[in-house]
């Protein structure tokens, strides 16, 4: 087996980048790993006058350094590291994957197909390509039913 000592995490703090984290941190601790916690700001464009696109600036990273703080795994045993990057999304996790030489990124997908996978493209499979480690995706959890009440249960 590999050693595991360090799993990259990105987040958009969606429900599967939550069942995402709950999962890198039961490896993390099964493993003694570090956590790198990583959230990425989007670039976003804009297009002046002369029409071409130039990037907006992105300043304040303060709401979204607050936004990570909050993030803490169950076992307080478990060590998290945390980040904050800004560009585009698949570039900055493959970026931060090879600097930080982590040695697994385990990320929530959404799980999109079809039309909204072509417009919206995936960053799941974008990270896939461009690293070199082992990537573990995790889908959003399924709704769970709600119990029959005594009521409306089928005999």
């Amino acid at each position: 087996m590999m050693p595991i000592r360090t799993i990259l995490h990105p987040t958009d703090y969606s429900a599967s980048s939550e069942a995402a984290f709950a999962f890198a941190c039961s490896l993390a601790k099964e493993y003694f790993s570090e956590i790198l916690l990583l959230h990425v700001v989007q670039t976003e464009f804009v297009m002046p006058m002369e029409g071409v696109l130039t990037p907006f600036p992105t300043d304040d990273l303060e709401p979204a350094r607050q936004r990570l703080d909050k993030l803490f795994p169950l076992d307080q045993h478990v060590k998290v590291r945390r980040e904050i990057a800004v560009g585009d999304a698949v570039e900055e996790i493959a970026r931060v994957a090879a600097s930080a030489k982590v040695d697994m990124i385990v990320m929530g997908t959404h799980g999109r197909t079809g039309l909204s996978r072509l417009l919206l493209g995936s960053v799941a499979e974008g990270v896939l390509r461009k690293v070199a480690c082992p990537v573990l995706f995790v889908k959003q959890p399924a709704a769970q039913p709600e119990p029959s009440s005594p009521t409306t249960r089928a005999k």
